[in-house]
């Protein structure tokens, strides 16, 4: 049985959920990012990453980048979380943006999740006000999500990841 890792960033809570639900799902271990070495992850076969996407940046991915050596001989696969995750070119651009080089080949997969604009504050709150105000009436829903926000975590969300690890 190979050992299995899940790592995680999260804000607001939806990141690590998920990465709470994979790592019950399939008896890995669980770290916070923050909290984390990558020599920590020295003994596991699979590493799973998990960030949340703030303007197709996946936070937290600096992690792999510097650990990519360390896990060279494993398994290593991602996902990420945020609002938009179901448009194509929305997972074109986390790509482009996340995975080049050394992270090319990692799967990543991409996780619906919550926003609360009553809970945003500083520069996350000028971020969101500009893009409500960029937004076009091309995508309704992500608009009124972004308004009045949405909670879209769902556990049936991790089943493909579950999957891929067992």
């Amino acid at each position: 049985m190979r050992k299995i890792a899940v790592v995680y960033k999260s804000k607001r809570g939806s990141t690590k959920q998920y990465a709470q639900w994979i790592a019950e799902e399939t008896g890995a271990d669980l770290f916070d990012v923050d909290q984390c070495k990558g020599s920590d992850l020295s003994d596991y076969d699979t590493i799973v990453f998990g960030g949340w996407l703030r303007a197709g940046g996946l936070q937290g991915i600096e992690f792999l980048r510097k650990n990519m050596g360390t896990f060279c001989v494993k398994d290593v696969f991602a996902f990420a979380v945020g609002l938009n995750t179901d448009g194509i070119a929305a997972r074109q651009e986390c790509r482009e943006i996340n995975f080049k080089k050394e992270l090319e080949d990692v799967p990543c997969y991409f996780l619906p999740g919550a926003y609360k604009p009553d809970e945003i504050k500083g520069g996350d709150k000028i971020i969101m006000g500009i893009m409500k105000k960029l937004m076009d009436n091309s995508n309704p829903e992500l608009r009124d999500a972004i308004v009045n926000g949405a909670d879209r975590v769902d556990r049936s969300e991790i089943k493909y990841i579950v999957d891929a690890l067992k």
